[in-house]
């Protein structure tokens, strides 16, 4: 899957990259490419056909992904769906992206039926892949309806709903992650984290809530944290949270010991309580102690520096 989505990459940098030359002569571009090293040499030329809009160009590249991949562009950039059943059998067999070209050209998903040939998860992808493709160019989200296998549906509907903007694509799939990614996508693009509230499972409103702390910049609710994702989302999000409020009760939650320590000092300096200062260690402790003496203009707070700290920082350095 990787490598299929490498090599379509591949044709858009192609595409985006053939409307900066000039027009000019295509034996003296090719002339030119002379002077480029493997595999820079392929990649100029594939630039110099796309310039002229050269199939024939394409052809005389070495190395058959980037010669493919030269064929696809040249073929989309002109619309000719013919060019798309020149590319090599080694694509038609490993990545079928002559069905993906006569797809985005022709506008017609059955084309995207016929990627059959991949076993199981890859094979659906690539299909939920070319399907994305046709929604993100007609603005139809229903042409994921098509599709039945989850990992091919889940693909189509993500890019449904960040093209569209609705929410309703999302709400054809299983309430879990996948849906819950693909609310996070609306949440973002409408910056309105409320619409989380519409998921049930924990496994969905993790994904989305995840999103609305990104369009907030800040926790809104704590109750958010404990169904984040993954356990340095929940501690990321339990350490905001702790630092910006000045709760540091907290802090506790928070697995990783040297994240605990430096989120009991920060919720500390918040809530100006050296108490809590207490619970960090070693520098974050000290440092801690210092700031929570300067904001209350404590004096008697300098007298719980530990020895080693005050050994290797000089007094003028104590404020």
């Amino acid at each position: 899957m990787k490598n299929i989505l490498l090599n379509f990459l591949f044709v858009v940098v192609l595409i985006a990259v053939s409307g900066c030359s000039e027009a000019g002569n295509i034996e003296a571009e090719l002339a030119g490419c002379k002077t480029s090293s493997e595999p820079f040499y392929d990649t100029c030329c594939a630039q110099v056909a796309l310039k002229f809009s050269s199939a024939e160009v394409c052809n005389s590249i070495g190395n058959w992904a980037v010669r493919d991949g030269c064929i696809i562009s040249v073929a989309l950039a002109k619309q000719d769906i013919l060019l798309c059943d020149s590319v090599s059998d080694q694509t038609k067999k490993t990545t079928l992206q002559d069905k993906m070209c006569k797809a985005m050209i022709s506008g017609n998903p059955e084309y995207c039926d016929e990627i059959t040939s991949f076993i199981g998860a890859a094979g659906s992808a690539t299909r939920g892949t070319c399907y994305a493709f046709l929604v993100e160019k007609q603005k139809n989200a229903s042409l994921c309806d098509r599709l039945e296998k989850s990992s091919a549906k889940n693909y189509c509907v993500l890019v449904a709903a960040n093209v569209t903007g609705d929410i309703k694509p999302c709400n054809t799939l299983w309430d879990g992650s996948a849906k819950g990614r693909c609310y996070a996508v609306v949440v973002e693009k409408k910056k309105d984290p409320k619409l989380c509230e519409g998921l049930k499972t924990n496994d969905a409103k993790g994904h989305c809530y995840l999103a609305a702390i990104n369009v907030l910049g800040l926790v809104e609710d704590v109750e958010w944290c404990s169904i984040l994702p993954s356990r340095y989302d929940k501690d990321e999000c339990f350490t905001s949270y702790a630092t910006s409020t000045g709760e540091w009760q907290y802090c506790e939650n928070v697995l990783a010991e040297s994240g605990k320590w430096a989120c009991y000092s920060e919720a500390a300096i918040k809530a100006k309580n050296a108490d809590v200062c207490e619970k960090s260690y070693g520098d974050l402790r000290d440092k801690c102690l210092i700031a929570v003496a300067e904001s209350t203009q404590d004096l008697s707070v300098c007298s719980r520096l530990s020895e080693s700290y005050l050994r290797y920082v000089p007094v003028s350095d104590l404020g």
